[in-house]
């Protein structure tokens, strides 16, 4: 057995951060890193996922009539043409930026907003909304 099992081995953080000196990180990279790490929920966060969801076409209609808001614990930010959502950063699909970009700001979205959306943007919500992060209605008064 080792003497000191939770001691960080002086070796591994020197070739770690060799490793790190040498990659050069672009601005892109450390946007991506920020909006992960900034939007990461802690631990004990647990999201209430639908126990019945809505097809993605229903989730769609019902959206598109009612809006959509995000559950309490999620996090999102954006940066560029990327959201940060609960520690995940996604491209944002062409024609959505302006609408995500409103979500993230105003936590809600009125109907007409994302009745507007491409179908590769209600394929994202309706993702987001499986894993429990939004549900449809709150954005009605938006």
């Amino acid at each position: 057995p080792a003497r000191r099992p939770a001691a960080l081995p002086a070796g591994m953080v020197g070739r770690i951060h060799d490793a790190l000196r040498a990659k050069r990180p672009e601005r892109r990279d450390t946007q991506r890193f920020l909006l992960r790490h900034l939007t990461e929920p802690k631990a004990q966060v647990v999201f209430e996922r639908p126990g019945r969801p809505l097809s993605a076409r229903r989730f769609a209609e019902v959206a598109a009539r009612r809006g959509i808001g995000l559950a309490r614990p999620t996090r999102m930010m954006y940066a560029g043409g990327e959201v940060g959502i609960n520690g995940e950063c996604v491209s944002v699909p062409a024609g959505c930026g302006e609408t995500l970009h409103a979500l993230a700001d105003r936590r809600a979205l009125a109907s007409p907003a994302v009745a507007r959306l491409p179908l590769a943007g209600h394929a994202l919500l309706h993702d987001w909304y499986t894993a429990g992060w939004l549900h449809p209605g709150g954005g009605e008064s938006q």
